[in-house]
């Protein structure tokens, strides 16, 4: 196996706490990879200088060896931008650090939340003989043929941060625990229904959309107040899929004052649902607390100014280190775990006693 680094990508100084599953948007593009020596175009772009036996002649004359990675994303809502914009940065601080021993090209594509154009973005991927392919599946089960194609292809391939069922992969990048997640909301009302002994909960639910298993298990894992020590007075009135939309959230909630005018409560599979729920009761004058999840800069803020309760925040800076870290690992045959699982170190619970440790106000 070749060496590589064991920390091939300096940190950036900013690391910001940023997730999302808001709906994406520009899908189906393909972006390559702007790299030096890389050519542009078909071709030799889409080829490492490994592969087609110009490696050995680079390295003597002192050019560096090209590793080329394909790039699947689900979506470019706010979390995975901010995922995807730190992994450019992040490759080109690496094409300019001289003591790195390779060059990287890359092509990235969107599917936006479409798993047939994700099969068909992996296939455009595949065409360009990279050195391997990272996918971010849009559906666990429904993406798999995605993951087959490479395996028949004979590229390495990564599931990257969100799960599948193909079991053949090459490596996983385990980003997020969802279930888990939804039990950190949950624990946080159980401290606040402890420290506030008078007070019972009367919660809705902003879901994100109907058939996203991560969806699922971040709502599985809030329910679990329902079966816990406080169980007896915390009560969900309703709820409903707002399709990651925060003036969906809003006319929900709207219609949930007119229902349920003795809710206190609002739970959300991201900060965006959330902070629109909040600003429909901000504008009847109706007290909630509100509890989001995405932990970027919108729901800091909203924590700030708006009186937001809190938010699961995930360090999306530190899973597009960790998730380059190892593409080029498995890109370049090195040493690479199985499966890296960073979701307890890229989680926290953001509120009023903490935020002002992340939030960027610029």
């Amino acid at each position: 196996m070749k060496k590589v680094l064991k920390k091939v990508i300096g940190v950036l100084a900013v690391s910001a706490m940023s997730v999302s599953l808001l709906a994406g948007c520009g899908g189906g593009k393909t972006e390559e990879g702007k790299t030096e020596p890389a050519t542009e175009g078909g071709g030799a772009a889409g080829t490492s200088e490994k592969e087609s036996g110009s490696g050995e002649e680079a390295g003597a004359s002192g050019e560096k060896e090209k590793l080329t990675i394909g790039f699947s994303f689900r979506s470019l809502d706010e979390a995975m931008t901010v995922w995807w914009d730190t992994t450019e940065e992040m490759i080109k601080e690496y094409n300019e650090d001289s003591s790195n021993p390779y060059t990287i090209e890359y092509f990235f594509t969107n599917a936006d939340l479409d798993v047939d154009t994700q099969i068909s973005d992996v296939d455009s991927l595949i065409v360009r003989q990279p050195d391997v392919i990272c996918i971010q599946s849009v559906d666990t089960e429904g993406s798999v043929p995605a993951f087959e194609a490479c395996k028949t292809a004979g590229i390495p391939v990564i599931d990257y941060g969100f799960g599948t069922t193909f079991e053949e992969y090459t490596s996983s990048l385990i980003t997020i625990d969802h279930y888990g997640s939804g039990v950190l909301q949950a624990q946080w009302l159980e401290n606040y229904l402890e420290e506030n002994p008078d007070v019972s909960l009367n919660i809705v639910y902003a879901n994100g959309a109907q058939g996203i298993q991560q969806m699922t298990e971040r709502y599985e894992g809030f329910c679990t107040l329902f079966d816990g020590d406080y169980k007896d007075r915390a009560k969900l009135l309703d709820a409903q899929y707002c399709n990651f939309s925060a003036d969906t959230a809003m006319a929900t909630m709207e219609d949930w004052l007119q229902t349920f005018p003795e809710l206190n409560c609002v739970v959300s599979a991201n900060d965006e649902m959330c902070i629109g729920a909040l600003q429909a009761c901000i504008s009847a004058k109706h007290e909630v607390i509100s509890l989001g999840m995405d932990g970027h800069n919108l729901g800091m803020k909203a924590i700030v100014d708006d009186g937001y309760s809190g938010t699961v925040g995930f360090d999306f800076h530190k899973i597009a280190q960790t998730g380059l870290e190892l593409s080029i690992a498995v890109a370049s045959d090195g040493e690479f775990e199985k499966n890296t699982d960073i979701s307890k170190e890229v989680t926290t619970v953001i509120d009023a006693s903490n935020v002002d440790q992340y939030y960027n106000a610029e």
